[in-house]
Parts: structure tokens; sequence; C-alpha cells
């Protein structure tokens, strides 16, 4: 299938104005002459009719005056054609309708003028992106503003029973201000009202082919209803995001039976910027049967503005993951909360288990020192007992003997600074053998300093130890090791008494 043909402006088409017909209403209301208009420049001419910039000379103002052609005056279908729009445009009380200020007749021509207004069609700026590419994601929230508000007018001729049959982009006008109109309501239709006017005839086309609905397309225009404004608003949404028609061809015939009978691409295959739900809601408006479309604009309006709201659109179903996008952004600074607790949450488990980590690999790397050098004051131990059976009171063994016992005083006190710095650094329970290795590396100091009658030092570590445990039992010690502490204290606390008493005694004796 090709896509769209690019932006050659594209007439409407008239058939069903071709002629008069016995259909048509007999007579033509009056409309009363005035010379209020001077007129100027013309603005521009379509297939009927003209439109000229004029002077309003009673108010002093700068107004658009639409007429009939000439050759049409004289007939009447044509006459009550412009006559039905003009009352059409006076019905339609919407910022995005141009108001109409009179309506008259100036020798034998008439004409009803309205606000002039001065900017650039749809199809300018649209034609302003050709060979651009992709629109971007700012082009497609500029584009989506002015598609709002084309939906919101025609929503609002739907609440008044108005169908337009012919929205493309040269009929929607952007003025200096931003503001947006839907112009030209030639074929304008109110529904249930065919016989005050004139009649659509079965069998003709109505619209312009590239934005006819399929029942346009079929000659069906005497059956139109809001749906086929809804496909056309699907087009024109569709061509607004990609860039490219949905039913292209290089001749009516083709764009024709491509509205008849092809499937248009899927909107994010031409323009990966436009977003999920956008795309559906322009494939629900183009769909062909029109029970699958909206029911009206205000329908497609009301979705339009949920997916503008970051609400779920009834033209796509949604998963987990979408509502809670949505959610998010609905919701800002709630979604920024929850994103900021989740992230604490996460970091403070991280550390949470980095420490755990650590904590294990220092536990393990305690174990594994506190091991080895238990095996070396173990060694050093058994080299030292060895010495003392066979040193017989000889001077060389004896230094040797020493220099061992200061050696395996210093693998101890390397033991119990690893231990020192476990104990220090635990916050939980550690492994056994650890906790094994901890309680005989502290009493193998004990006993060291009691082999070396170092009451006090044992006294100090034996009284810390006990306080420790008292408070905080870190080490596990059984009831048993404790008791058996206390008698450790104990045996310390006489022997200093013992040492004391004779000290005294000696200096007593040597005062006398």
């Amino acid at each position: 299938m090709a896509v769209g043909k690019d932006y050659e402006d594209e007439d409407t088409i008239l058939t069903e104005a071709s002629s008069d017909s016995a259909e048509t209403a007999a007579t033509v209301p009056e409309t009363p002459p005035t010379d209020r208009f001077r007129r100027g420049s013309m603005l521009g001419r379509g297939g009927t009719a003209e439109v000229v910039e004029a002077q309003d000379v009673t108010l002093e103002r700068i107004v658009a005056i639409k007429s009939l052609q000439s050759r049409y005056n004289n007939r009447q279908e044509m006459r009550l054609r412009f006559l039905h729009e003009a009352h059409i445009m006076a019905s339609l009380d919407h910022p995005g309708s141009v108001p109409i200020y009179e309506l008259g007749h100036k020798d034998g021509e008439i004409f009803y003028a309205m606000k002039r207004v001065q900017g650039e069609t749809l199809r300018k700026i649209l034609r302003g992106y050709k060979n651009q590419g992709a629109r971007e994601q700012a082009d497609i929230v500029r584009f989506i503003d002015i598609f709002e508000r084309v939906c919101d007018t025609v929503a609002f001729a739907h609440d008044q029973g108005i169908i337009h049959r012919d929205l493309k982009p040269e009929n929607v006008m952007i003025d200096l201000h931003g503001s947006v109109y839907v112009m030209d309501w030639g074929l304008a239709k109110r529904l249930g009202d065919d016989g005050q006017g004139y009649q659509t005839r079965s069998g003709v086309l109505v619209g312009t082919p590239a934005y006819m609905s399929p029942e346009q397309a079929r000659g069906q225009g005497k059956l139109a209803e809001y749906t086929a404004d809804v496909f056309a608003l699907g087009t024109l949404l569709y061509e607004m995001m990609t860039g490219h028609r949905p039913f292209g061809g290089t001749s009516t015939r083709e764009i024709l039976e491509g509205v008849l009978y092809e499937e248009p691409k899927r909107p994010r295959k031409l323009n990966p910027h436009v977003p999920r739900a956008l795309a559906a809601i322009a494939m629900k408006a183009l769909s062909k049967d029109p029970e699958q479309r909206y029911a009206t604009a205000r329908e497609m309006l009301a979705d339009l503005r949920r997916f503008r709201e970051y609400r779920p659109v009834e033209a796509m179903p949604f998963n987990a993951r979408d509502r809670i996008a949505y959610w998010a952004r609905r919701h800002p600074r709630w979604a920024t909360g929850a994103i900021s607790l989740a992230v604490f949450i996460v970091l403070a488990f991280s550390l949470l288990a980095y420490r755990f980590y650590l904590d294990r690999v220092f536990e393990e790397d305690a174990a594994q020192r506190l091991t080895e050098t238990q095996g070396e004051v173990r060694s050093l131990s058994l080299l030292i007992d060895d010495l003392r059976r066979n040193s017989s009171g000889d001077p060389v063994r004896e230094r040797q003997i020493e220099t061992l016992f200061l050696e395996r005083d210093l693998k101890q006190e390397a033991a119990n600074q690893v231990l020192a710095a476990f104990l220090g650094r635990s916050n939980r329970r550690p492994d056994p053998y650890l906790l094994e290795q901890a309680r005989t590396s502290m009493m193998a100091t004990i006993q060291f300093d009691l082999e070396a009658e170092r009451y006090n030092a044992v006294l100090t570590r034996v009284t810390l130890l006990l306080d420790q445990i008292s408070l905080e039992n870190l080490l596990q010690y059984t009831p048993a090791q404790i008791q058996e502490l206390e008698e450790i204290r104990q045996e310390a606390e006489e022997k200093i008494d013992a040492e004391s008493r004779r000290l005294a005694a000696e200096r007593v004796a040597l005062e006398r």
C-alpha cells in the first residue's frame, strides 16, 4: 500500500450539488440587502464560493465576506446550501467556530460576514514538515494540542446534532494568537433535518476523498452519522502524528479503494515517537466498521484527554506496567517519593548485605588467623616443654627457653589482638568455630600468665573478661567455663595477697 501522497491540496467533491433537483426545497429564504461592507482583496476561492476581505463601515473593523460565485447565484440548490451553511455556523457558539456577524445580499448576490481570521491553515503547517522525517516528541505535543481543540469543536457540533462531513487540514485554521478554528461548514448536515433546507441524495460522493469515511466513499453520504466525522478526525490525527495520510494513491479512485478496502500502517511503524495510546486512538477512529469507532467526537475527545492526563484509554487495553507508568505520570510527587523510598530500601538492604558479607569475610579471616596462631603457640609450648626436660641447668638452653617464652607471648598477643578486633566488630551471632577459637586463645593467654607467675596480669585479664561476660556474653562461655574463670581469679588474688604478705614481712625484717 502506498502511504499518503503527500501534501497536494485536494478539493471537496460536490457531485451532490451538480444540478438542481426535485428533491430540493421549493423556496429560498429571503435575505436583507445591505451596503454595510466595503469589499477589498480576495482571500480565497473554492469550488462554489469565494472569500474577500472587507471593511465594516458601521463598526469600522475588518471582516471576511463569503459569497457564492456569480455563476451559482441563480441556482436555487446552491443558494440553499449556502444559507444552510450560514445558519449552521451561526448556531455554533463555540471558540473553535468562526462567528458570523451578518447575512444579507447585494445586487442579487447573497453573502455572510464573519470574523477575519489571520493565520495559517493546518495544511500549510503540515507542508512545512514535508521531507523532514518523523515528527519529534515536541512536534507531537504541539499537534496534540491543535488536534484536541479541533476535536472539541467537532464534539460541540455533534452535541448540537451537526456533522461537518468535510474535515481536512485545509479546513483547520490556526490564527496569530494560537486559536484553532474549524472552517468551511458548507457540507455540514444537521441530523434529522434534511427536509428543512436541502436533502443529500444517495449514490453521490460528499467530502474530500482522502478524508472520507468508508460510508461516504460508497456514496452513502445521506446515511452519514457522527462516526463519519470521527473517521476524518482519525485521518487528521494519523497525518499529524506520522506526516503521511493513512490511505494513499495517485488518483481519486486509488484513494477511495484504500479507504474502502485497505488497512493503514500502524502509526508507530512510520514514526516511533508516537505514543502507543495515541496510535491506538487514531486506529480506533479509522475502523472500517462505524460500530467499532468512537460513537461521537465527544467520546474520542474524552479518550484523548485520558491520554493527556496519563490515564488508561478505552482504545487500548492496559497491562499492569502501563497502569503503573501512567499513575506515576499523573502523580509525579508520589511517584518520586515511592521511587526514593524504593531506592532507599534497596540501598539499605544492599548495605546490610554488603556488611554481612564483610563480616563473614572478616570472621573467616579471623578464624584462619587464630587457628594459625594457636598452632604456632602450641608448637612453641611443646618445644619449651622439651627444652625444659633436657636443659639440666644449661645456661644456653635456659636462654633459648626465655627467647621461646617471649616469642610465644608475642604470638599469643597477636591472637588476642585479632580476638579484640573481632569482639569490637561483631554485631551478629558468629560462627561457632570462631567462638571456640576465641575462647581457646583467651584461656591460653591466661594460662601462660599463670605459668609465668604474672598474677597481676591474670587478675586484670580475668576481671575484664568476667565483666564483659556479665554485660554481653559475646564468646558464649558456658557456666562451667565461667566458674573456671572465677576460680582462676580467686587463685590470682590469693597469689597476689601471699606475695604482698611476703614482701611486707621482708620489709619488717629489714627494718629490724
